[in-house]
């Protein structure tokens, strides 16, 4: 993935605001009801598009929602927060484990 990818995506959530424009400007009928139909598709289609390629690039998803909600970091809490629902998950803190093998020592058993 590279920036050209994600702009082609920003780009065509662009257009598909556009045609919503457009349809919202024809008559009620069985063709309007077709096409709104279709854009929602659209949409729900480049929603999960976009998920992937967040998830390719390493971000946190969390799945409150599909596709899954960007999970991005809050320095005020400390804490990742999720855009869609608001859930919370604190970052993990290392645990040392204590061994009884030591590399260092001289004795072998």
């Amino acid at each position: 993935m590279d920036a050209n990818e994600l702009l082609d995506a920003h780009e065509l959530s662009l257009v598909l605001s556009e045609a919503k424009s457009v349809v919202s400007e024809l008559p009620p009928g069985n063709q309007r009801t077709n096409l709104e139909t279709r854009i929602r598709e659209i949409e729900n289609k480049l929603e999960a598009a976009t998920a992937r390629v967040w998830r390719s690039l390493g971000f946190q998803l969390h799945d409150c929602k599909n596709p899954p909600a960007l999970i991005l970091w809050n320095e005020s809490i400390g804490a990742h927060v999720c855009e869609n629902c608001g859930h919370t998950k604190k970052r993990a803190h290392a645990t040392n484990v204590k061994t009884r093998y030591n590399p260092f020592s001289r004795s072998r058993r």
